[in-house]
């Protein structure tokens, strides 16, 4: 009898600390990941990745460090399902000092999104570009994207991938 009173009380333990640990907000999560890898002529690149996400949110920091120093990439993306919007940044930092900006804002249609965003590169210079992406009659889906320089010359790119069957 005791024994069998013992086991009772161990799974009601158990079963009261599992439904503890899942109380808290069950949405977020944390991930990292590290690595090394060496290219063609033997250099060698060791690199960490930490991914955090929650409801509505998530941000990534990528450092890596090789031959040249150490570099980061960091990001931030939020978004609202029941709006169907979302908006994000992300910088980029090489090991010899250049930095990179890109922020965007994207909105979900009825048959795809609308997107736009700016790029302000390494070289100081800052791109603008809008995409379309609207889903065809037949299942596949054209994205349009428009990029513009400082200088308001323009160039659009059109791609439609078509959906796989088997």
């Amino acid at each position: 009898m005791t024994n069998l009173f013992s086991r009772k009380l161990m799974v009601a333990a158990v079963a009261v600390a599992l439904v503890g640990g899942f109380s808290a907000d069950a949405s977020a999560r944390e991930k990292n990941t590290s690595g090394t890898f060496k290219n063609k002529v033997g250099n060698t690149t060791t690199w960490q990745k930490n991914t955090n996400r929650e409801k509505g949110s998530g941000t990534k920091t990528f450092n890596w460090q090789n031959k040249n120093g150490e570099g980061q990439r960091t990001s931030q993306k939020n978004w609202d399902k029941e709006s169907g919007t979302a908006t994000g940044t992300r910088t980029t930092t090489t090991a010899k000092g250049g930095t990179a900006t890109n922020t965007w804002s994207a909105q979900k249609t009825d048959d795809g999104r609308i997107s736009s965003g700016t790029r302000e590169g390494y070289n100081g210079k800052t791109y603008v570009g809008n995409t379309t992406v609207t889903k065809n009659e037949d299942g596949s889906r054209t994205k349009t994207k428009t990029v513009t320089n400082e200088e308001g010359e323009s160039r659009t790119f059109e791609k439609t991938v078509n959906r796989y069957n088997d």
